[in-house]
């Protein structure tokens, strides 16, 4: 989503399960345009999901942020 010639919203989301468990992973920058070549940006991404079968029972849920500086040449 673009609010103007410099910010941006980007943002993106994949998942899958299973009847043995799930995974989710989402995230979502806010960009600006410091130049016709170079972005700055900065986010939020979790990733969830696990198993649960006979031999193993395993969920995790992470959550970090992102700094990202991107060339578009």
């Amino acid at each position: 989503m673009r609010f103007n010639k410099q910010w941006h919203i980007q943002s993106d989301i994949d998942a899958i399960g299973s009847k043995y468990g799930h995974a989710i992973d989402f995230g979502m920058f806010v960009q600006y345009r410091l130049h016709k070549n170079w972005t700055m940006g900065v986010g939020y991404r979790t990733v969830e999901g696990g198993a649960d079968v006979d031999v193993v029972y395993n969920f995790a849920w992470l959550h970090y942020a992102g700094l990202r500086l991107q060339a578009n040449y």
